[in-house]
């Protein structure tokens, strides 16, 4: 349950969250969506990389992440909308620190901050709270960006956090070996070549009203180098109880913690002992 704590209670670890002292985790990621800025164009992003680039000094072009907003109740209808244009595709544009493993996403109604872990020679995962507090920083620096130069508040309307796995296995995959890792992978003797999990559960408030939805999909994938893996993605997204940074960080701190505690409650003991589960 998203729980309505101060923000310095919040950033505490709770202590009766799972611990583990080498997780597979090789990327956490914080999006927040907000109003876009009025009369952005793209040639103004250079703007924001110099806010940014001391420590983010090279720069990529991505295509634009659509408006995307989680809601509640029962599935609708895929709905179908074609537009022609002739306007410019709007860009995303990513920030990357030196080793590429720090990385700010900015559109003009979006601002992501991963961490990535791209080798085994990579730097530990640096905490959440470490790559929760340097998201606030960089995003207050954006605030007052937009503040000064176009008059213009930003007002978080959708936040999501994600935290991306990796679990190396061998080329040859079986049942059992998915058994030893996830209680859901129980595929007997059935040999399989492949196999995707996906699921989505409403997490809700003291109340009952649904406050943030947490989801899981997990498969097999292949690294960068061609190994065979079993990648595990967790995420949870929903709307702020407000529009302030305040209030995105306790949404997201919760949102940790939700996603912790499915991570501890899908995968087993056996996995819990290779991974250095500490409580």
């Amino acid at each position: 349950m998203i729980e309505e704590r101060s923000d310095a209670s919040m950033s505490e670890r709770p202590d009766d969250l799972p611990d583990f002292t080498n997780p597979p985790l090789i990327e956490v990621l914080i999006d927040t969506q907000f109003e876009a800025f009025p009369g952005f164009q793209q040639i103004f992003a250079s703007e924001v990389w110099d806010i940014f680039r001391d420590e983010f000094p090279q720069v990529e072009e991505q295509q634009a992440l659509p408006p995307s907003f989680e809601t509640f109740g029962p599935p609708s209808r895929p709905q179908f909308n074609i537009q022609i244009t002739r306007e410019t595709a709007p860009t995303r544009f990513w920030f990357l620190s030196k080793n590429g493993n720090h990385l700010i996403q900015f559109q003009s109604d979006r601002f992501i901050r991963n961490w990535r872990k791209q080798n085994d020679k990579d730097e530990e995962y640096p905490r959440f709270e470490t790559i929760i507090d340097s998201f606030s920083d960089e995003f207050s620096k954006l605030s007052k960006y937009a503040l000064n130069r176009y008059s213009h508040k930003l007002r978080i309307n959708q936040c999501e956090v994600r935290y991306v796995n990796n679990i190396p296995i061998d080329s040859k995959t079986d049942g059992n070996l998915v058994k030893k890792f996830f209680r859901f992978g129980d595929f007997g003797d059935l040999s399989i070549d492949d196999f995707f999990v996906k699921f989505r559960r409403t997490i809700r408030g003291d109340s009952g009203e649904p406050v943030c939805r947490v989801g899981c999909e997990c498969g097999i994938a292949q690294t960068s180098s061609g190994e065979a893996s079993i990648k595990l993605e967790i995420y949870a997204r929903g709307a702020p109880s407000g529009t302030s940074l305040q209030d995105a960080r306790l949404f997201c701190f919760s949102a940790r913690n939700e996603i912790v505690r499915l991570f501890a409650e899908i995968t087993t003991e056996y996995a819990h002992q290779i991974w250095g589960r500490k409580k």
